[in-house]
């Protein structure tokens, strides 16, 4: 048995450091220029993968960083600054979630915020850790205050709009929890999939090209509408799902408009405010539909399962609750009494008893 499990955390090590690899190479050799990251999800990856098998294994974090800091870099010295700073970045949002009541599920708003605090009270940190020992070892990749802001909200776009959807799947049971759809639904999402994608998309590709800031850009703020359509409708891991699909858009489209060519600091910070904005608004609207469903399925429940009979009044005074134990005990059904007064009031006693209510 011990064997048995040995194996399945050497597998599970193995498929964290590749994916870290596979997306940290793969956005360095595509970046728009050396030291320069528009979103950075390589270091979600690496958070969700010493949540997922502890954090002793940051070792395996440090050496696909400095993998992936050097392709970024192509320089041993930055390399070595970017990614030990990445690393304890790593650790550290690791260690401060423990201490919390965070729970990987996002089933309350509290979550939300502790991954938000956190995420950013680390990256702001690091940012000035990492960009300062960056500068520190000559290399050179404009000034000191816009070198921190590319980390600070590189990190936390990276860290919002990736970890969410690696924590959910992490839980297990992706594949139903993502099916189950009608033909209906699945059409509805699909539009809102298509809608999203072609307003950041178009959006993208001229800000790419252009260097237009966010705020200029309406079609950025449209875009929020089928995230918090999906948020209300489907689910919380397929709105992180559907968020990390719009991301990756946005950073697709962003390198295609920029064909190759040096942005400015301005259009790399509207590419991040993007990632982190979408990202949160999705996560904490599905987190607070959860959170206000599962609140009325547990006062059913309880409502039901109660010996006691329950009746709850509107200002009117029509029903709006009739629990079983209601039903027993007065001989009524909820379907002839919801939506008018109580029926056990007698006709004589009725105006006495809107006065007691009055009152």
């Amino acid at each position: 048995m011990k064997d048995v499990t040995a194996a399945a955390t050497t597998v599970r090590l193995g498929a964290w450091t590749l994916a870290y690899l596979v997306v940290g190479v793969g956005l360095a050799q595509v970046q728009l220029d050396p030291g320069q990251a528009s979103w950075y999800p390589p270091v979600a990856i690496g958070v969700a993968m010493l949540w997922a098998v502890g954090w002793r294994w940051w070792p395996l974090v440090l050496a696909a960083e400095l993998v992936v800091s050097y392709v970024q870099f192509d320089a041993w010295d930055a390399m070595l600054a970017a990614a030990g700073v990445t690393t304890l970045e790593v650790v550290c949002v690791v260690a401060l979630l423990g201490l919390t009541s965070f729970s990987r599920t996002f089933d309350v708003i509290d979550d939300v915020v502790a991954l938000v605090v956190v995420v950013v009270v680390v990256t702001a940190v690091g940012g000035v850790v990492g960009a300062g020992l960056v500068e520190v070892v000559g290399f050179d990749d404009g000034t000191l205050p816009d070198a921190w802001r590319l980390w600070f909200v590189g990190g936390l776009s990276g860290l919002l709009g990736l970890l969410p959807l690696l924590l959910l799947a992490s839980t297990g049971r992706v594949r139903a929890r993502l099916g189950g759809l009608s033909s209906p639904r699945l059409v509805e999402l699909a539009a809102l999939v298509l809608v999203g994608v072609t307003l950041v998309a178009v959006t993208f590709h001229g800000i790419g090209r252009s260097d237009a800031a966010f705020p200029e850009r309406l079609p950025l703020v449209l875009a929020l509408v089928p995230v918090l359509w999906v948020a209300v409708r489907f689910g919380r891991l397929r709105t992180v799902l559907y968020t990390v699909v719009l991301n990756v858009t946005a950073l697709v489209a962003f390198g295609v408009g920029a064909d190759g060519r040096v942005v400015s600091e301005e259009g790399m910070v509207s590419m991040q405010l993007f990632v982190a904005v979408v990202s949160l608004a999705g996560l904490m609207v599905a987190v607070a539909v959860h959170s206000e469903r599962a609140a009325r399925f547990l006062e059913g429940a309880m409502l039901e399962a109660s010996p006691v009979a329950i009746i709850v009044l509107d200002l009117q005074r029509r029903v709006l609750v009739w629990n079983r134990a209601s039903e027993r005990i007065f001989g009524w059904p909820a379907a002839e009494v919801l939506g008018g007064p109580p029926p056990m009031i007698a006709e004589d006693d009725r105006e006495h008893f809107e006065a007691r209510a009055a009152a």
